[in-house]
């Protein structure tokens, strides 16, 4: 700067401070005036669609289960979709929370990133919950096991279809008490169908046990989301 200035520094050194000062007014201006994006609101539509290839891929077990065409083979393609899906939305849903940070507007919009956030984890655990399934169910079915046989697996797609319609439902819909309701009833009948099945034998395995153990999880990941009377 005092190489170019010449023998005038101080004015050269003034001029140079008040561009400068000039300069940052004009950026903290910018980013309050037009500041960055929300993604907010984007985060949350991408949550859904996460939410419906869950969903459809509970249909399409529930399906395989009612028709005994359960095997290794049945599941493949959904399960790459959602795994794919799953790390596209969570890395939206992050990106959206940095955002908010990032943005004035942020604060009065931190309910909705905080939900989104927790819509996430919970349809993470679902995620995990319905592909182990998936798994289960084509060990079982390879068994030949007692939890897919005739009296139990319209029992079991029916279980199935129940936690799908809970999992499905908006964020505290008006009718998602009813369906978590529903949902837990068809799994115990389910259990009751599985104990009947098994009437005359010592008792009933771990294996067997264990699809109404993930579904169990599945309504439990759902219930923060439930409408409550409150509500």
């Amino acid at each position: 700067m005092m190489l170019v200035s010449g023998g005038d520094t101080e004015d050269f050194s003034l001029s140079y401070l008040v561009t400068m000062t000039f300069g940052v007014v004009v950026g903290v201006a910018v980013n309050l005036l037009v500041v960055p994006p929300l993604y907010l609101d984007r985060a949350s539509r991408r949550l859904s669609e996460l939410r419906n290839t869950l969903s459809a891929l509970m249909a399409d077990i529930a399906d395989h289960v009612e028709r005994g065409t359960v095997d290794a083979e049945a599941f493949d393609a959904s399960v790459v979709e959602l795994d794919r899906t799953t790390a596209e939305v969570r890395a939206e849903v992050y990106e959206a929370d940095e955002s908010r940070k990032a943005n004035p507007r942020g604060r009065r919009r931190r309910s909705i990133s905080d939900e989104n956030l927790a819509r996430l984890r919970a349809l993470e655990r679902a995620v995990f919950y319905i592909r182990d399934l998936a798994d289960v169910l084509v060990t079982l079915r390879r068994a030949d096991d007692a939890a897919l046989g005739r009296g139990v697996a319209p029992a079991l797609a029916e279980a199935i279809r129940a936690c799908c319609a809970l999992v499905a439902a908006p964020v505290r819909a008006e009718d998602s008490k009813a369906l978590s309701s529903e949902a837990n009833a068809a799994l115990e009948r389910y259990l009751m169908a599985l104990i009947e099945a098994n009437r005359g034998t010592a008792t009933i395995v771990a294996d067997e046990l264990t699809p109404a153990a993930l579904l169990r999880r599945t309504i439990d990941a759902a219930l923060p989301f439930v409408r409550n009377d409150e509500e």
